[in-house]
């Protein structure tokens, strides 16, 4: 776990959760994310799981899901208005060791807004058999499902 953190007192805390888990011989590094609304927090998140990444040794297996609180045009399909400022370079760098879950489905409904801000990345180690987004009426957000094969 990480701390949840904030570099401004009164912005939401906001964290990412890791864990390493056996299925049988194979490793799982699971990352549940939900990054900040403010760009520079949020790059900050980015950079922070692509070190911890880095860290990981090439045969094990990585999800990284969650709430990217970004419109993802440049790691997905859809947009939403604060995105145009974004920079992609963290992204980039994630998209360098895992693949993005090929969603496009809108996940994220406000009145100013509708986009696809929730995916996942997973490594080539893995073969992804199938993905959906379920539908709800008790959140603003869809949950996105993956299954995959280790």
């Amino acid at each position: 776990n990480f701390p949840m953190m904030s570099l401004y007192p009164e912005n939401e805390k906001r964290g990412i959760l890791f864990n390493k888990v056996r299925i049988d011989d194979k490793i799982v590094n699971i990352f549940n994310l939900h990054l900040a609304t403010m760009e520079h927090e949020r790059i900050l998140a980015v950079e922070e799981l692509v070190n911890i990444i880095e860290t990981i040794p090439k045969n094990e297996n990585i999800i990284v899901a969650g709430d990217f609180n970004i419109g993802i045009s440049k790691i997905g399909n859809h947009k939403y208005s604060f995105e145009n400022k974004e920079t992609y370079t963290e992204y980039e760098a994630l998209k360098k060791r895992l693949l993005k879950l090929p969603n496009t489905e809108p996940t994220w409904f406000s009145e100013t807004a509708i986009a696809c801000i929730d995916t996942m990345f997973y490594s080539n180690t893995m073969k992804l058999i199938e993905f959906k987004t379920l539908k709800s009426e008790i959140s603003d957000h869809c949950a996105v499902y993956a299954e995959f094969e280790i």
